[in-house]
Parts: C-alpha cells; sequence; structure tokens
C-alpha cells in the first residue's frame, strides 16, 4: 500500500494581493507529484485553507484541484472499518470513487463547537473522509493501515484533548496518528509550558504525523517517528523557508518507507538579513535597496535586476532589520512603505523591523515580535479561565461548551457573525434560572 501525505496548502493565503495565485499552483503540483506516484489514499495534514470561512471564490478554486484524485483510476484500497465515526457520515460511494482523501482540519480552519469547518463541509459533498478524534482502517493485499486523526486545538488544550481522545493502535495494523499541533523544539510559541512534546505523544503508534509546521522533516525521538509534513507554499517567510524545499510525502507499507518528493517553489526567493547600526533612517533605505537590488541579480541573472515578467515570476524578498539605530532615532521612523514602494514593479519584498532597537528600547525584538503570539496566549488563557470558572460553579460540559462557542465568535468576529452571535446570547439567556445565571 502506498499513502500520498500533503501538509498546508492554504488554499487562499494572501487573497487580492500579488501572491494570490500561489496557493494554488503550488497545491496543484503537489497533488501532480502525488498521483504521478499512484497512491492507494492521500493524507492531507490541515490548513487546506487559509481561513474557517473561505471565499466562495476559493473554494471554487480548491475544488478543481482537489478533486482530481476522485477522476483518477480507482485505488485498490478498501475501507474495512471506522473507528469512533459513524458510517452515515461518509458518502463512501463519491469519497472512494478514485483515491480517496483523507483529512483533517487545521489551526486556520477551527471554528467553534456547533460550526461546520470547510473540512466538513467537504466530507459532507463527498470530497474527503474527515477524521476528528475518530479514525478509519484501510487494506489492500492483506496490508492494513490505521489512520487516526485530530483536528488543531488551542496549545493551552492539547494536553487534555489528546488525555480525553486517548487513542490506542489497532492491533495487526500499521498504525498512523495525524494531528495539528506545535511540537517542541520543533516550532516556537509564547505558551511553552502548553506546547506538545514528542514522549508526550499517544504511545504505540508507528509514525505520527503532524501539519502546522511549515519546514518539513523526520524526527525520531523517544522510540516514536514523527513526520512534520511543512506546507507546500510560503507563507510565514522564516528564514527556513527559503532555504528548505517544499516537499510532499510517500508512505509505502508495510515497510513504513518515507521518501520525499520535491515540488519546485512558484517563485525565487531571498532572505536577508541587515544590520543597521549606527544608520539614520535614510541610509538605512539605502543599504536595504543596494543589498535587494544585489540579490536579486542572484535570482534573476542580470545585472539591472528587470524582471522578464513572461519568464520568470516577480521574485520575493524578506528584509530582516536588526541592531541599533543611530542616535536621535526611533524604529518608527523607518519607513519600510517606502522602499517596498519604490521596488514593487521588481520584487515582493516585505521589511520585518522588529529587532530595530534605540536608546529606549532594549529588548525590543522580544517584545515586538511576539505580540501575535502573546494575542493568540491571551484568548486561550481566557478561554482556559473561563472554562474552569464554569465548571468549578457547577456549569454542564454542554453548557461549557456554548459560552466557549460564544466567547470565540466575539473573538473571532467577522463579517455575517453578528446574527449568530445575538441568537447564541438568546440561547443562553433563555430557559431556567440556572442556566441565564
Amino acid at each position: 500500500m502506498k499513502l500520498a501525505i500533503i501538509g498546508d496548502l492554504h488554499f487562499g493565503f494572501q487573497w487580492g494581493l500579488e501572491r494570490e495565485p500561489d496557493s494554488f499552483i503550488q497545491a496543484r503540483k503537489a497533488f501532480e507529484k502525488a498521483l504521478g506516484e499512484r497512491p492507494d489514499a492521500i493524507l492531507l495534514l490541515g490548513d487546506s485553507f487559509d481561513s474557517p470561512i473561505p471565499r466562495p471564490e476559493v473554494i471554487a478554486r480548491a475544488a478543481g484541484i482537489i478533486t482530481q484524485p476522485h477522476l483518477s483510476p480507482k485505488s485498490q484500497v478498501q475501507v474495512v472499518k471506522l473507528i469512533n465515526k459513524p458510517a452515515e457520515g461518509i458518502k463512501s460511494r463519491l469519497a472512494c470513487a478514485g483515491i480517496p482523501i483523507i483529512a483533517i482540519h487545521g489551526t486556520h480552519e477551527r471554528r467553534p463547537k456547533g460550526q461546520a469547518n470547510p473540512i466538513e463541509v467537504l466530507e459532507r459533498l463527498g470530497i474527503v473522509i474527515y477524521l476528528q478524534a475518530n479514525g478509519i482502517i484501510l487494506e489492500r493485499e492483506g496490508v492494513r493501515v490505521a489512520i487516526q486523526g485530530i483536528g488543531g486545538v488551542p496549545e493551552l488544550f492539547v494536553q487534555k484533548v489528546f488525555s480525553i481522545w486517548d487513542p490506542k493502535p489497532v492491533p495487526g495494523c500499521y498504525n498512523v496518528l495525524m494531528f495539528h499541533q506545535a511540537v517542541r523544539p520543533y516550532t516556537y510559541t509564547s505558551s511553552e509550558d502548553a506546547v506538545l512534546e514528542v514522549p508526550l505523544l499517544p504511545p504505540g503508534f508507528d509514525l505520527y504525523i503532524d501539519g502546522h509546521i511549515h519546514t518539513g522533516r523526520i524526527v525520531e525521538e523517544n522510540g516514536r517517528k514523527l513526520l512534520l509534513t511543512g506546507s507546500t507554499s510560503m507563507t510565514q517567510q522564516k528564514s527556513e523557508e527559503f532555504s528548505e524545499a517544499k516537499r510532499i510525502w510517500i508512505l509505502d507499507l508495510p515497510h513504513g518507507t518515507i521518501t520525499p518528493h520535491e515540488i519546485t517553489p512558484p517563485r525565487p526567493g531571498r532572505y536577508l538579513e541587515i544590520s543597521v547600526d549606527g544608520l539614520s533612517p535614510s541610509e538605512i533605505n539605502d543599504r536595504v535597496m543596494n543589498e535587494v537590488n544585489f540579490a536579486l541579480q542572484g535570482v534573476t541573472g542580470t545585472k539591472d535586476a528587470e524582471i522578464d515578467v513572461e519568464n520568470v515570476p516577480k521574485p520575493i524578498v524578506r528584509v530582516k532589520l536588526s541592531g541599533k539605530i543611530a542616535k536621535g532615532f526611533t524604529q518608527s521612523n523607518i519607513h519600510a512603505s517606502d522602499i517596498v514602494n519604490e521596488l514593487r514593479d521588481k520584487v515582493i519584498v516585505s521589511i520585518e523591523k522588529s529587532a530595530v532597537m534605540d536608546d529606549e528600547t532594549k529588548t525590543g525584538e522580544k517584545q515586538d515580535s511576539t505580540v501575535e503570539a502573546k494575542q493568540a496566549s491571551l484568548h486561550e488563557t481566557t478561554m482556559k479561565l473561563l472554562s474552569e470558572d464554569l465548571e468549578k460553579n457547577g456549569a454542564s460540559k454542554g453548557m461549557i461548551d456554548e459560552v466557549e462557542s460564544l466567547f470565540t465568535l466575539l473573538i473571532e468576529r467577522r463579517d455575517g457573525d453578528d446574527s449568530l452571535i445575538l441568537e447564541k446570547i438568546k440561547e443562553l439567556s433563555s430557559g431556567d434560572d440556572d442556566r441565564k445565571e
């Protein structure tokens, strides 16, 4: 049996901007590469969509790619059994028409309890088999694989969720556990005490597969083999994403051999670290312009760094500024937009200046670069405290789920959510006095 494994596709990333086509181009390459290996099934490891409520235009473009396996010759694999999953939830005649796709949701697709996420919608359309704290057993010519999976959850709750779920390997099968979380030390997070570690993964599985982390690798630790799939497209623009290839993975059974298959990036790219020590804002602009243009020579092979738009997609350059700016200036005096606009015709450039310090700031990098992480951590911590307080005051599990759902809606508030929020508030304020309180 042969399984193709694909990580974070991020359909719809940077929709409406220059890089809008990239996620779709990379996804098509990933599926073409996978189908070229004639797999018996395809595993999707979450964050297939970049948003929990994708635009119809994004879904339409994604559908043209993600349905290709169903148009392929029918796989010889058979569904032997479902693990804690109702059979009526699967439109098996559609999902297994060609090559079945088994998927979990990621952190970008997570939605409040009771609301369908995009991967659930794909299952109801018969495009994927969706796993959420459950599993499926496949067989071909006497080779069996038990695939169990769970989608992304807030980091503060992950250990509790895994403990409650408590998945067990199935005897007589090659056992795979799919999930979508940060795993220390292979990714950074501000909630270090809540991050999953390899030794904390449920024991006994032959292979653990994790999405979420955008650089791919195979890790063997504490008797566990962990495959970090990486992403198919560059979204985070970390230095590792510029230096490491994007891949899909092929798992051959029964031996458990894992082979990476590279897919070419949609655009050439460069990651630059530039020191601003002692420089004024105008001098910083000049240095960045010079270094970006020099870097583009390596990308395009031309001295003037002009891009042949007919043959070479516009490159990506990520610039990280660090060091102490000249006396009398602050980080806010660096106008990155001026550089971006001046280079717009030849390169997609982004500039990170969180590591720039001045006379007033000594720890600018640490304080500024973790704002988003701190915000996410604050949301998760608040949810944790809220649920603990409700539980302490005798609230039922159903009531806690409803309050957490309302809280998530308020935090993630999107267009069209207002009526749903009001409806949930009315539901919570109706009924007996205990429920109102």
